[in-house]
């Protein structure tokens, strides 16, 4: 009898040890796509950056960040027009508000 208890134990114990790693690889794999989608915004955004300055003939040296510096209102206004105007960046930022 007392044998059979330690057995329910033990098999109560794997039980939950396989759900704590379920929920460890669920999370890696959430944290992992989060990073993939923060990476792939940020290349967005430095694409819309860098197209601004070259309207504004700053080139794409990443040097220039003194220039940046200088950027306008209107300057700042169109690097979010550029970004917005992307549909990937819509959708991932939609994916992180749903997830």
């Amino acid at each position: 009898a007392e044998n059979a208890r330690y057995q329910q134990v033990v098999e109560r114990l794997k039980r939950l040890l396989e759900q704590e790693r379920k929920s460890v690889r669920e999370t890696k794999s959430v944290q992992m796509r989060m990073a993939a989608e923060q990476t792939e915004l940020h290349a967005m955004l430095r694409k819309a950056v860098d197209e601004v300055k070259m309207d504004l003939g700053l080139g794409m040296d990443p040097s220039n960040v003194a220039e940046m510096q200088v950027f306008t209102r209107q300057d700042r206004e169109r690097v979010l027009e550029n970004l917005l105007s992307m549909d990937r960046t819509i959708v991932l930022l939609y994916d992180r508000e749903e997830g």
